[in-house]
This record gives C-alpha cells, sequence and structure tokens, in this order.
C-alpha cells in the first residue's frame, strides 16, 4: 500500500483557510461559532490503519500547550496515550485530551489556562455520530480560551 502524506494534505488545506477576522468571514455571519465552522474547520477521509492518529500525535507532540484532542470514548483515550508514548514517550500534562461529550465534561480550570490553536477530533465521523457538533462547537467557546483563527480537524 503506498504511503499517504497526510502531513502535506494537511497543509494543503490549510492554506485555504479564511481568517475569522477576515472581512469574508464577517459578511459570512457574525457569530464566532459559525465562522469556525465554516471557514476554519477542516475534513479529511482516510481508509483505516493509514497513520491518522499518529499524525495527530506528530502534531500535537510540538505544541501540546496549545493543542487539543477529542477522542469518543475512554478506550480510545487510552489507545491514544499508549500509542502517544511509543512514539515520543511521557504524555505532556499540558496537553489536553477528552474522551468521550466535551459539552458534559466537567473541565478543570488549567485546561482553561492557555489558548487552544489546533483542536483534533481523532474519527470524527463515529465521533459526531455519537456526540452532537454543534453542542461540541458550543463547549469549546464555553470551557476554553480559542486562540485567533484556531483550526478544527476532523480527522477520519
Amino acid at each position: 500500500m503506498a504511503k499517504i502524506n497526510i502531513e502535506q494534505i494537511a497543509q494543503a488545506l490549510e492554506s485555504t483557510l479564511v481568517s475569522e477576522r477576515s472581512q469574508k468571514a464577517k459578511e459570512f455571519d457574525w457569530r464566532r461559532e459559525s465562522i469556525l465552522t465554516e471557514f476554519r474547520t477542516i475534513g479529511f477521509h482516510l481508509t483505516r490503519q493509514t497513520g491518522k492518529t499518529t499524525w495527530i500525535i506528530d502534531r500535537v507532540v510540538k505544541e501540546p500547550k496549545t493543542s487539543l484532542v477529542l477522542l469518543s470514548s475512554p478506550v480510545l483515550e487510552y489507545d491514544f496515550k499508549r500509542k502517544f508514548e511509543a512514539r515520543h514517550g511521557e504524555v505532556p500534562e499540558e496537553l489536553r485530551i477528552i474522551a468521550g461529550k466535551a459539552y458534559e465534561r466537567g473541565f478543570k480550570d488549567w485546561m482553561r489556562v492557555r489558548p487552544i490553536d489546533r483542536i483534533y477530533i481523532d474519527d470524527s465521523l463515529f465521533y459526531f455520530s455519537k456526540w452532537r457538533r454543534q453542542k461540541t462547537i458550543a463547549a469549546l467557546f464555553a470551557n476554553f480560551i480559542l486562540s485567533n483563527d484556531p483550526i478544527i480537524y476532523l480527522v477520519n
């Protein structure tokens, strides 16, 4: 099987994003939730076992303080952490990882300390089939500080 360069795909998609402070975004809708959903969300679907979770791990290890990873279950959280440790050692304490419904969790104060630049939703089709997309986006605003122009990655 040919190796897929997920990083190249992500960079190509990132180059098409519209700033949430742009005139185009402001003309579309004044609500930040809508702007981020429409102009700052990247989605890509690849076949199973192509390195998507590994790509997320390799991305968040570079910027753990400004990254958030959403996973659909505690089992996937355990697997994510196990894969992270195998590649990079101990999972940094400042990396925010949430398993399950982001909108029904009790968030710890340290999770709100730094703005989030990148939100990775691993296996997002499954995640959003279990948990409502709009409630999840609203929870990000209610529970975290988001940087200017954060990017939401829907990875499948």
